[in-house]
């Protein structure tokens, strides 16, 4: 597509980024690419439901379409997404019903998985570009969307940037300030995913926390914020227990002003790559050569089972 001629005949435009967190944040440049590209289309992109706030506060988008995707979850057969399907019909009815109404002049999904080739289909738009068009091999998924919009002629631009409100600062310097806590003074780490076998046990973090002495907020959901407190923060004056108080915007923000993120293979993690803040990640099934920071900073220790990583390795890589 040229420029200057098939650009300009593009007036609405949709993205799917159905996936999760740190799928949509590594997709932001794209989202500020295929904005400066189509400079006068209206953007509209389909989301999950917990990307919402994220997705308020990207200023390269016009309009967020909400949908539970449940084909989004990793590793699907194909005998699963057939049943998935089947078993949510009227979901999805309701959804292509309401998205074919806009007649569409271009589709981009980013998504390589395999549900995306069938999904796309009932999706009516003039022109449709997928992730699963392209096969890069096995690289970093940054890399993975970089290609794919330079696949497509789309001048890539490597950063991205989120709008934050001035209530979302306040609140999150007002918290800091309570606590006696200046910029670039504190880490942050984020300990706990959905995944039992991405995290690493919150004893060790506890140990590596106490002698690296530094001012640490541990951040988290509500509901984990329990565990939190009674097995790393409990008897540490170094270590805050920031469980449940900021949304993921604020998030970036408070990670944005800290000297350095510590945690594991997860969303938060993909939140700190946004920020020209260190990110020390831990991994252990995952991939880390296709979802790894990979900031010049940056730093990962990797093993199969992340239970087999000592404390002494972590302390050695983060001093």
């Amino acid at each position: 597509m040229k420029k200057q001629s098939g650009n300009n005949l593009v007036k609405k435009l949709l993205i799917i980024r159905g996936e999760h967190i740190g799928d949509y944040v590594l997709s932001l440049p794209a989202l500020r690419t295929i904005r400066e590209n189509f400079p006068k289309a209206r953007i509209d992109i389909v989301i999950g439901p917990w990307n919402k706030g994220l997705a308020k506060a990207t200023p390269y988008i016009n309009r967020i379409i909400i949908f539970d995707n449940p084909l989004v979850k990793r590793n699907l057969t194909y005998p699963k997404i057939l049943k998935s399907l089947i078993f949510d019909f009227n979901k999805f009815r309701r959804f292509f019903r309401k998205i074919n109404k806009e007649d569409y002049d271009l589709l981009i999904s980013f998504s390589n998985r395999k549900y995306n080739k069938l999904f796309l289909k009932f999706v009516k738009a003039k022109k449709k570009i997928s992730g699963t068009e392209f096969d890069f091999g096995e690289i970093k998924e940054k890399k993975r969307i970089k290609r794919l919009c330079e696949k497509i002629n789309l001048k890539f631009r490597r950063k991205a940037k989120l709008s934050y409100s001035k209530k979302d600062r306040n609140l999150v310097d007002k918290f800091l300030k309570s606590r006696n806590l200046k910029e670039k003074n504190f880490f942050v780490l984020h300990p706990l995913s959905p995944l039992k076998e991405k995290d690493w046990p919150l004893e060790k973090w506890k140990e590596v926390l106490n002698k690296l002495n530094m001012k640490t907020l541990v951040i988290g959901t509500e509901r984990e914020g329990k565990k939190i407190e009674k097995e790393i923060c409990n008897g540490s004056g170094n270590i805050i227990n920031a469980t449940g108080k900021f949304n993921l915007v604020q998030t970036i923000y408070l990670i944005s002003i800290s000297k350095r993120f510590l945690g594991i293979d997860s969303g938060p993690m993909h939140l700190a790559e946004l920020t020209d803040v260190p990110v020390f990640a831990l991994f252990g099934p995952t991939n880390e050569k296709i979802w790894g920071p990979c900031g010049k900073k940056d730093k990962v220790i990797k093993k199969g089972n992340i239970n087999d990583i000592s404390v002494e390795e972590v302390l050695k890589e983060i001093k």
